[in-house]
């Protein structure tokens, strides 16, 4: 059975008086790739942010 990677969410909260706006893409590629755009005040999250993005990616690529 071929499944399809090709995928897209979007979502957003208000915490504090700020504005978090999240979107998920994903294409038909071999490759994980995760691009982060954040102001540069938010720029020490990275890192880890970049960390739980990657283990619940594979988490849930594992579940299937």
């Amino acid at each position: 059975m071929i499944k399809s990677m090709t995928a897209y969410g979007k979502g957003d909260c208000l915490r504090d008086g700020k504005r978090f706006l999240v979107e998920i893409k994903s294409l038909n590629n071999r490759y994980r790739d995760v691009l982060l755009r954040m102001p540069k005040n938010l720029q020490g999250f990275e890192k880890p942010l970049r960390t739980l993005i990657e283990k619940k990616i594979a988490a849930f690529g594992n579940s299937s």
